[in-house]
């Protein structure tokens, strides 16, 4: 188990950041009885206008006696507390105690052993732990020996990752930088929603609803107990509308309810591009518009997977032909080999059937961005043509992982232009998605007329 409680001033007053790795574990049990054996009095001084009672059933340190504070969300739900006023305990806290099983068992107060224990454990793997870390002001993790504090772990994982980052060669120290500096603290707005969406790729949540309700806090939104998991994250996407549309590529979950071009959440996504920060889509009424790398798709064909004579279901395996015309000798084309997340397929198991319509009709497009010259890979749009429409507009079905191709043909094939597209809001695996388009499309053009 892992807990984690703010406590107040007077507790550690006397100890100072320098001083903290040398402080003895001891002493945090101490304060965490001390706070068991007070939690009446808490309750009736701070938590009665919330109508909270303190749970006390989690032990720390697997076997241990001490138990720490932590309202459940059976709890929150049953009564006035709200997921704002949980986030103002971490925001208000002078400092917040992180304790985890395997790190209380390290012998070091290491500044790189511990993000490496820490990256092993469900501690970074759970969805609400995010938030407690985010807002904190001062986290301090509690060691076998001593302390760690967040701020000296950040700041000596930024140095050891510099020799890296100059040799332009990612490495452990990289990873481990950007894995603990998005849960740092910030007041920059666009930087949290950025955070949020890199940090949550590998959270789970025992219950998915937690997958929209446990990023409310710390984006500062209120959650109301009628949403359902789509309807949060329409929240979160509307409150955030120019920032999101640097994540469309984010590759994994399916495609919201609304927008569909974005991710349906942040959990699980395999592979998290983020477009270049000055490179923002427009957010509009009808869809968000930007320019895209733009290959028709002409063919598609699904890649039976094997495995020592097992089929594998990790993904869907596609064969995808990008048909080019070609004045002199006609229409040119190369094959990408690419795949669908299994999630996707899952959760939406008519997207190939719905994809093979749009190669079908001569309407399906891959959509994505220049790639990095020594990248293998890339991550791109599989979307539909909007027929009606007399500028292009398209809806997005699903993201794909795909093996950049050799350039081997004769003649080369072109490279593709870059063309300015609307992708719809509407998502159209769903029954409404299409038809809410068509009418709304019909109203812009009957308005425009008149």
């Amino acid at each position: 188990m892992d807990g984690r409680a703010g406590f107040p001033k007077s507790d550690f007053e006397s100890v100072t950041n320098n001083e903290l790795r040398y402080w003895k574990v001891e002493n945090v049990q101490a304060v965490l009885q001390k706070l068991q054996a007070t939690s009446g009095e808490i309750r009736s001084q701070k938590l009665v206008s919330f109508g909270i009672q303190l749970s006390t059933d989690d032990q720390i340190a697997g076997g241990g006696a001490t138990h720490f504070v932590k309202p459940t969300w059976e709890q929150v739900q049953e009564s006035s507390w709200s997921t704002y006023a949980i986030a103002e305990i971490y925001r208000k806290a002078r400092h917040v105690i992180v304790l985890d099983a395997q790190v209380m068992r390290l012998d070091s107060v290491d500044e790189v052993d511990t993000p490496v224990v820490l990256c092993l454990e469900k501690w970074r793997t759970r969805i609400w732990t995010f938030q407690e870390i985010k807002l904190a002001t001062d986290a301090i993790f509690v060691a076998g020996k001593g302390f760690v504090n967040f701020w000296d772990l950040i700041s000596v994982l930024k140095t050891k990752a510099i020799p890296e980052a100059l040799a332009r060669r990612p490495g452990q120290f990289m990873m481990l930088r950007s894995t603990f500096t998005c849960m740092a603290k910030t007041r920059n707005t666009t930087r949290i929603f950025r955070d949020v969406a890199y940090a949550c790729a590998t959270r789970i949540a025992g219950d998915r609803l937690d997958l929209a309700r446990a990023l409310f806090p710390t984006l500062s939104l209120e959650w109301s107990t009628s949403y359902t998991l789509d309807d949060g994250m329409k929240v979160i996407y509307e409150a955030n509308k120019i920032d999101i549309t640097l994540l469309p590529l984010m590759h994994g979950p399916p495609r919201a309810a609304y927008p569909g071009w974005a991710p349906a959440t942040f959990s699980g996504v395999a592979n998290a591009p983020v477009c270049d920060t000055f490179d923002y889509g427009t957010w509009t009424p009808g869809g968000m518009a930007r320019r895209w790398l733009t290959a028709r798709v002409s063919g598609l064909f699904q890649i039976p997977k094997f495995s020592f004579g097992y089929p594998r279901s990790e993904s869907v395996d596609l064969s995808l032909q990008e048909a080019h015309e070609n004045r002199s000798t006609g229409i040119e084309s190369r094959l990408w080999i690419g795949s669908i997340s299994n999630e996707t397929i899952e959760q939406t198991p008519n997207v190939i059937s719905l994809l093979e319509n749009a190669v079908k009709n001569g309407t399906a497009y891959m959509l994505y961005k220049a790639p990095d010259s020594a990248s293998l890979s890339l991550v791109a749009l599989f979307v539909e043509r909007f027929a009606m429409a007399t500028d292009d507009e398209a809806w997005v079905y699903t993201t794909l992982g795909l093996a950049i191709p050799r350039e081997n043909a004769t003649p080369p094939i072109p490279p593709a232009e870059e063309t300015q597209w609307l992708l719809l809001h509407e998502n159209p695996t769903t029954e409404i998605g299409k038809p809410m388009s068509e009418q709304n499309y019909l109203l812009e053009r009957r308005t425009l007329n008149t």
